[in-house]
């Protein structure tokens, strides 16, 4: 089988480093190595030409320089019904923080590393992406706990209504759950950032996603829907069928209370 492999960037060293860990861990393909130097005069529309006309299975983006201009090759690459199929791998210098990490994921480009000598995984990661059957599982691996990790889902906004947010993400959420969102561009009017999942789509997506939802704003400034999640979700479930009140078995206060509250909206 032959593998081309596409090097942007201008670290001649780290990307000698990549090409002898892929003759040596994979010694059954036969690899095509091309590299295309990335500089301040050059133009990421003639480097997504070269690389739509090469049709590599993997591509490495070194962002250690001229970060703005391999994001914007990047993005073309994850949007580009042909390219987005590459094996596309980000790489950092560790000086540069998460902030162009974050962008590249963002931009779609799902692996990611920090360039290091530790080359295993650069390696084994687009190979595995590319199909789990052609890369070599470890013998050992080690491992440890973590303790206080949070798990993120990034999400694109497509367009703003006056209740909701259509966004489209590769996670699948559950119908009429409660998420919250780290930031959103009407912070300032609306700090709440908790929504409420109210549509589901899997046609006629935008950014290349797998899924889009409505999610309604949750308004934390009132005091009915900050007393808690739960009134809400039965707030939702009740507006439009308030019959269901009986047969939920609510106790009669709480039904009051929820029913009062769709008769004043």
């Amino acid at each position: 089988m032959k593998i081309k492999v596409i090097y942007v960037g201008t670290d001649s060293k780290y990307w000698n480093k990549l090409q002898s860990r892929f003759l040596q861990d994979y010694q059954e393909y036969e690899f095509e190595f091309l590299d295309i130097v990335s500089t301040a005069e050059a133009n990421p529309l003639a480097i997504f030409k070269s690389i739509y006309t090469e049709m590599p299975q993997i591509v490495y983006l070194d962002f250690s320089l001229e970060r703005k201009k391999i994001l914007r090759l990047g993005k073309w690459l994850c949007r580009n019904n042909q390219t987005r199929l590459i094996s596309l791998v980000g790489l950092y210098d560790l000086s540069q923080g998460f902030d162009a990490l974050i962008s590249s994921v963002h931009a779609t480009i799902r692996l990611n590393h920090i360039k290091s000598n530790e080359i295993h995984d650069v390696i084994y990661d687009p190979i595995s992406l590319l199909d789990v059957d052609l890369a070599h599982t470890p013998k050992y691996i080690h491992s440890s706990e973590l303790k206080g990790f949070t798990m993120c889902q990034p999400v694109r906004i497509s367009y703003i209504q006056n209740d909701r947010f259509h966004i489209e993400t590769n996670s699948y959420l559950k119908m009429e759950q409660i998420v919250e969102l780290s930031n959103h561009p009407l912070s300032d009017i609306m700090p709440s950032c908790k929504m409420f999942v109210d549509k589901f789509y899997d046609r006629d997506l935008y950014y290349n996603r797998r899924f889009a939802y409505d999610l309604e704003f949750i308004y934390l400034n009132d005091g009915f829907f900050s007393a808690t999640n739960e009134d809400w979700k039965l707030y939702k479930k009740l507006k439009n069928n308030p019959e269901l009140a009986d047969m939920l078995g609510l106790n009669r206060l709480k039904k009051e209370e929820i029913l009062e509250e769709i008769e004043k909206r």
